[in-house]
């Protein structure tokens, strides 16, 4: 899958293609790992969502721009630990 960082320097590579969610104009989204996270007791590491602002729509008009265009994918916008999965199948994502 795609590797992006975020602002304050932590790697992700996600584990899905980013998808449109919210309300309104919404937001994308995509779950990841960080390859840099080191795995618990338990042999898991963290699971985050990665989450992405839409451009105004000065700048993206989903009738003319394909979704290539409607985020800054550069510019992850937050991102929160959501689940956990196991270490071992980190090494299918960074193929």
């Amino acid at each position: 899958m795609e590797m992006y960082k975020s602002n304050d320097g932590k790697t992700f590579i996600t584990l899905q293609a980013p998808y449109l969610t919210g309300t309104g104009r919404g937001y994308y989204a995509a779950s990841a790992f960080c390859p840099d996270d080191a795995p618990g007791r338990d042999g898991y590491i963290p699971v985050y969502e990665l989450r992405w602002e839409i451009l105004p729509e000065e700048k993206y008009d989903p009738e003319y721009l394909d979704e290539s265009c409607a985020c800054n994918w550069d510019n992850i916008a937050d991102y929160f630990e959501v689940s956990e999965m196991p270490e071992s199948e980190k090494a299918e994502y960074m193929e």
